[in-house]
């Protein structure tokens, strides 16, 4: 009976994943860029068109035009609920034709803020980027980058103390390493 409740779990997930065209990312280390740290893997995939490195304690998983990494971070405190660190890369056309400066000024139009948030220029797999910090509890984060006709939005926006170390700490390991492939 137990053996016949987990099949049919099983064959339920993976239906489940079909339906949602969801597939595990390629996380390989690549031999490119050896590392004698075992807890970093290299995310490397043509068909998003980046490479970088990221800890291994987190999971990536690529979804459309999506690349999501996850962590658990166990249980919030004085809370039931798990805390889950998540950063998301977004990949979509660059069909309005935006820049830096005119992309900051249509995510304040579209969040209807009454300011322009902090945002800060930095590099990113060599072209420039933006990284902006929208009002929230712990900030919402972006950067946005754009190469060969698209958008690279990497988005995070943590909900506890626990949940804004770990994605800093991803999201230094990514744009230390981002690179594109092309």
């Amino acid at each position: 009976m137990f053996t016949a409740i987990i099949a049919t779990s099983i064959v339920f997930f993976v239906n489940f994943n079909k339906s949602q065209n969801t597939q595990p990312a390629t996380a390989v280390i690549s031999s490119e860029q050896p590392t004698a740290d075992s807890d970093i893997k290299i995310f490397d995939d043509p068909n998003f068109n980046v490479s970088f490195a990221y800890p291994s304690g987190w999971e990536v998983f690529a979804i459309g035009d999506t690349i999501t990494l996850t962590k658990s971070l166990g249980t919030k405190p004085n809370s039931q609920e798990t805390s889950v660190a998540i950063l998301k890369i977004n990949i979509a056309q660059n069909s309005d034709n935006l820049n830096l400066t005119n992309y900051i000024s249509s995510q304040v139009k579209l969040r209807k803020l009454k300011d322009y948030p902090k945002a800060t220029f930095l590099e990113l797999g060599r072209t420039n980027a933006l990284e902006v910090t929208f009002p929230s509890k712990y900030g919402e984060r972006v950067i946005a980058a754009f190469h060969s006709d698209k958008i690279y939005e990497f988005r995070w926006e943590p909900q506890t103390q626990q949940e804004e170390e770990a994605e800093v700490e991803l999201k230094n390991k990514i744009i230390a390493t981002f690179k594109f492939l092309d």
